[in-house]
């Protein structure tokens, strides 16, 4: 590729950089700082369509301004770009630019042997940044390509607070104007999500295309599925039932699937996409953690809503879907799981630190019945006196109360204020 073509298609790329001054700064900005002191690669993923290049670009002008050289491989104009001219760019950006500190990469995983240069570029003292997410290579994959030191990012869609910060209103829950408008935001965030092109255009049906793209692109052409039709009303039931609990068995029986490694296999594309999140039901015993119903939680209530035939979908299940979310989202260096002892009282949520239960969580979204609430208190009480655990929480809609029972203290939240904590 000739370098004088590099130079015009780079020269154009820097000037289409957005001013991030207008985007909605993520609140994953204040983990990066870490990223950038440490000279590994840095690898930012996560499902399509979630922010990653403008996260990219945040990061440049927060802690490079003019020290860093970009590149976008999606831009159609070097779709011919090959492994001999990586070194063609590297020469075009020193010629241009002068010695900098950093390499930005996006969508890099285009080119044959990515990864060899990156690798190169790290190894001589470069710190470098790449993401991207495609059929050619899902965005979960790209450490697996890199040899050297690299330190993982995954990025989800706006986060409760990154939608309020672009609506621009004050996270201050003591004021009460303030929460009245938080909660009547957050009756919209439930259900429209948090993807960033669907909160900035409200249009929901955004959500299809992006459902559509991974979908066809990212699995079925990816990995060759055959039987499409089957693969399709597959993954619209999985996503339906989030919250629900399967057997790989009722799932081949259902769809009259020949083999369970064929169910196994759909369910790891659509974890490898980042769609859904695969929770265990919680034994000491390894060995018998996959021989326990499981449950699928999709990464985004919008998607939930919009493929998932929201209209049919209980209040409830929206709401253990949000918690789980935003779990998923901060304890990502954590086991999640769910929890049901012998006496069938169940705990939808216990997170484990270093394979020690750290935290219990409970979710209703009302106590209409007296049963209901003493069935979820019960359930969580359980959980706490197995882990020897002091506290635990009952995420709901929109009740609030404090509980001191046989020693152990049992918070009820309504979800805004703990999506908020």
């Amino acid at each position: 590729m000739d370098k004088d073509f590099l130079r015009n298609v780079i020269t154009d790329q820097y000037e289409d950089l957005k001013d991030v001054s207008k985007t909605v700064l993520r609140y994953d900005l204040k983990e990066i700082t870490s990223f950038v002191e440490n000279p590994a690669i840095s690898i930012i993923s996560g499902i399509r369509r979630c922010g990653k290049s403008t996260f990219l670009e945040q990061i440049i002008n927060l802690h490079y301004k003019d020290d860093f050289y970009y590149f976008d491989f999606s831009d159609e104009r070097i779709s011919r770009f090959q492994t001999e001219d990586f070194q063609k760019l590297y020469e075009v950006f020193l010629e241009k630019f002068g010695k900098r500190k950093a390499f930005f990469f996006d969508e890099i995983q285009e080119v044959p042997d990515w990864n060899k240069f990156v690798n190169r570029m790290n190894k001589i003292g470069y710190k470098c940044f790449v993401t991207g997410s495609n059929s050619n290579l899902l965005s979960k994959e790209l450490s697996t390509y890199l040899t050297g030191r690299h330190i993982d990012k995954v990025l989800f869609p706006f986060s409760f607070k990154e939608y309020l910060v672009y609506k621009n209103i004050n996270i201050d829950l003591d004021s009460t104007k303030s929460k009245t408008l938080i909660i009547k935001e957050f009756k919209n965030y439930f259900k429209l999500g948090g993807f960033p092109e669907v909160v900035l255009t409200n249009d929901t049906s955004i959500l299809l295309n992006i459902y559509s793209d991974i979908i066809s692109k990212d699995i079925i052409e990816r990995f060759k599925i055959n039987d499409i039709s089957l693969f399709k009303e597959f993954c619209n039931y999985v996503i339906s039932l989030s919250t629900n609990e399967f057997t790989y068995k009722s799932l081949k029986d259902n769809f009259k699937i020949q083999n369970i490694t064929t169910v196994s296999n759909y369910l790891d594309y659509l974890k490898l996409t980042y769609l859904v999140y695969e929770v265990k039901r919680f034994s000491p015993a390894l060995q018998k953690l996959n021989k326990f119903p499981k449950k699928y939680y999709c990464i985004d209530n919008g998607l939930l809503n919009k493929v998932g035939f929201g209209y049919s979908i209980e209040e409830s299940r929206f709401l253990e879907n949000q918690v789980f979310i935003e779990l998923w989202r901060n304890n990502l260096n954590s086991e999640i799981y769910y929890y049901r002892n012998k006496d069938n009282k169940e705990c939808d949520f216990l997170v484990l630190n270093n394979r020690k239960v750290a935290k219990a969580i409970q979710v209703c979204y009302a106590f209409k019945k007296a049963e209901t609430r003493n069935r979820e208190i019960e359930g969580l009480l359980s959980a706490l006196k197995e882990f020897n655990l002091s506290f635990g929480e009952i995420i709901t809609f929109e009740h609030k109360e404090r509980l001191e029972i046989e020693g152990k203290i049992i918070e009820m939240i309504p979800i805004y204020e703990w999506l908020l904590k």
